[in-house]
């Protein structure tokens, strides 16, 4: 149970930092450096670009850097896009495409077991993935809209949350603030000077005679 518990923590760790994955060749290569693993079942970063840069005539040259750059920003915008669907039915879909830019790269991407029994098991990011789609309750997008890192999974004993950290649950409370005053705020204002009036009638009001 613990080591189940221990994988289903990096899986959601690499997916979440994935699809938060800051759009620059430092960051991909840091992300590449610490998750590789989980990448090992997925063509290679020359393999996803093969073929896909070709002119007529002229094949243009890259780097290694900006190919890893190419495959993981592909397999972030698929990701985030699953992560996004409004419903199961849409993040269904949205993980048909995912599958058909895979595939067409490596033809026995997600295919059961079952079917082709001479299959080794399912590599990490598959797993990846079908954890993914499997766990969509948890994936949310951070309430606030300033989160640098809006992708999460929230906790399992937290069905009510809304923001991915105590920080921008700040905001959520900052919010609800403003909207209170905007609604209420003046009539509250209206009672606090009733209420100041009212005490000073009353201390006038109270005085000795002789």
């Amino acid at each position: 149970m613990r080591d189940s518990a221990l994988a289903t923590a990096r899986i959601e760790r690499f997916l979440s930092a994935l699809a938060n994955l800051a759009d620059d060749v430092a960051a991909v290569m840091a992300f590449v450096r610490r998750f590789g693993d989980m990448l090992a079942d997925l063509p290679s970063a020359h393999e996803w670009c093969k073929g896909s840069r070709r002119h007529p005539g002229r094949v243009i040259q890259t780097s290694p850097e900006a190919e890893e750059s190419i495959r993981i920003g592909d397999l972030k915008a698929h990701v985030m896009s699953i992560w996004r669907g409004p419903t199961s039915l849409e993040k269904e879909f949205r993980l048909l495409f995912l599958h058909r830019a895979i595939s067409a790269r490596k033809p026995t991407f997600l295919l059961a077991r079952d079917v082709v029994r001479h299959l080794s098991p399912l590599g990490a990011f598959e797993q990846a993935i079908l954890h993914l789609f499997k766990s969509a309750d948890r994936a949310l997008v951070c309430g606030n809209p300033e989160c640098p890192a809006p992708l999460f999974f929230r906790s399992r004993t937290k069905r009510r949350q809304r923001y991915c950290s105590p920080k921008c649950s700040g905001f959520g409370q900052r919010e609800a603030k403003r909207k209170w005053w905007a609604d209420h705020g003046q009539q509250w204002r209206e009672n606090q000077k009733n209420e100041k009036k009212r005490k000073r009638g009353g201390k006038h009001g109270t005085g000795k005679t002789r």
